[in-house]
């Protein structure tokens, strides 16, 4: 189950291919079957892990995107986060923590932005070389996340085109 909970962070993809980005970064690109757009997902995982409810460690992971040209910056920690807004905690490179309220996803195990929110957050992080994240799950543990972001200004470049960033 948790092999399908890890394989879900991607949830809405039907990608015609997947390749390596930045050797870590997991990109997914289709278009769009009514508009011919392009989409452009890419997840990347956690350096660290997370206990799940039962103790095991599972790995984060961050994925950022383009999908139905919506911006999306999304944070799936395999643990149930729950459907309330949840406290969610941001700390790029050595600078001080930053915490904002967000929303869970339909499925509950994934916590992130959207939109407008999406891409002030992705510029945001254009120029780190860490990004380290918490949040707290349904049962009110902590779950973090840290992802080294080499990379991220190409793909960064990519998803603003695809999403036509103003």
């Amino acid at each position: 189950m948790r092999a399908n909970l890890v394989a879900s962070t991607a949830f809405w993809l039907a990608a015609s291919s997947t390749l390596s980005f930045a050797a870590a970064w997991e990109v997914a690109r289709d278009k769009d079957l009514i508009t011919d757009k392009t989409n452009v997902v890419a997840s990347l995982r956690s350096v660290i892990t997370t206990p799940d409810p039962i103790g095991d460690p599972v790995y984060a992971t961050f994925t950022a995107g383009c999908h139905r040209e919506q911006t999306v910056a999304l944070f799936n920690f395999v643990v149930l986060i729950g459907h309330a807004n949840r406290p969610f905690t941001y700390r790029i490179d050595a600078q001080q923590p930053k915490t904002v309220t967000l929303s869970s996803g339909t499925d509950r195990y994934y916590i992130g932005f959207w939109g407008r929110e999406a891409v002030d957050f992705l510029k945001e992080i254009s120029k780190a070389q860490k990004l380290t994240v918490r949040t707290k799950t349904y049962g009110g543990a902590d779950a973090d996340g840290q992802f080294v972001l080499a990379g991220l200004p190409e793909l960064i470049v990519e998803i603003s085109t695809a999403c036509e960033w103003r």
